[in-house]
This record gives C-alpha cells, sequence and structure tokens, in this order.
C-alpha cells in the first residue's frame, strides 16, 4: 500500500522515487493549479486582499498603505482582481468623487487560503535581504504578515 495525499488531482504518493507526482488524467485539475499559482505570484495582489479584509478602502488610501506601489501598478492589480470577480470597484459621488474598493463574496472566501498562504511563508520561506525589507514595510503597514493582516481592525 502507498500512502500519499492528493492536491488539487494531482496524487503525491511518498514511497515514489520520483517524490511521487502523478496527474491522475484531470487536466482542469493542473490549470487550476496554475491559475491559482498565476494570482498568488502578483506580487501586490495579495497585499490588496490583505487590505481589503479591514473593508471598504479608497484608491488613494491603498495607495499610502502600500510601500512601494505605483499607480499604474495599483491600477492594473486592482483591474485584474476585479475582473478575477475578487474585488468590486465603487464610484461615489458627493462630498467629492472618489473611487472605493471592497471584497466581493468571493474574494471573502479567499482570504482563508491567504492566510494560509502567508502563515506558512512567515515559518518557512527563506528571504533574501531586500525581501526582509519588503516584509518589514508590510509588516508596518500591517498587511499579510502571519494572517490576514498584523494590525486588523475589528
Amino acid at each position: 500500500m502507498t500512502y500519499g495525499r492528493e492536491i488539487g488531482g494531482i496524487r503525491r504518493d511518498a514511497g515514489r522515487s520520483d517524490g511521487g507526482a502523478r496527474h491522475d488524467g484531470d487536466r482542469a485539475s493542473v490549470d487550476a493549479l496554475e491559475a491559482a499559482a498565476t494570482l498568488l505570484g502578483r506580487r501586490w495582489k495579495l497585499g490588496i486582499l490583505c487590505l481589503l479584509a479591514r473593508g471598504r478602502y479608497r484608491y488613494n488610501a491603498m495607495m499610502r498603505e502600500l510601500p512601494g506601489a505605483t499607480p499604474k501598478m495599483l491600477t492594473q492589480q486592482l483591474r485584474s482582481l476585479e475582473e478575477e470577480g475578487l474585488i468590486t470597484r465603487h464610484e461615489v459621488s458627493g462630498g467629492g468623487k472618489h473611487t472605493e474598493y471592497e471584497l466581493t463574496p468571493v474574494g471573502e472566501q479567499f482570504l482563508p487560503v491567504v492566510e494560509a498562504f502567508t502563515d506558512w511563508v512567515s515559518r518557512h520561506w527563506r528571504r533574501s535581504p531586500q525581501t526582509q525589507r519588503d516584509r518589514e514595510a508590510t509588516s508596518r503597514a500591517g498587511i499579510a504578515v502571519g494572517g490576514y493582516v498584523s494590525r486588523r481592525a475589528d
């Protein structure tokens, strides 16, 4: 008997000498894993999601909270997250027109994944000096360190 576990349709068998990767013919599962890796691999998307876990945010407030973010990058990432159905954009008028963003129900369902991912990274990922500086900056901003946010306002 071979022991292992299945992740997204891919079975990892502990007893195999090649590490146990074996695909059971479900291409959709592999595509889903690749899509998840693409989503999680975008540097600013997780920070944006963690900010929005606190509630609605204005564009300019996000710019202040994301150290090193450029307006172009933030706009691109917000559009992408909106297209992916994780956030929604609100044009607010009255008292000065501005734009606010918030998580959709799908985005809220994604938060446990973000939390698990950031917890794993904080425990296991080896950091270069630049990565450590980035992590410290996001920690000061209250973003994605060991949970949804390190300074969550409840």
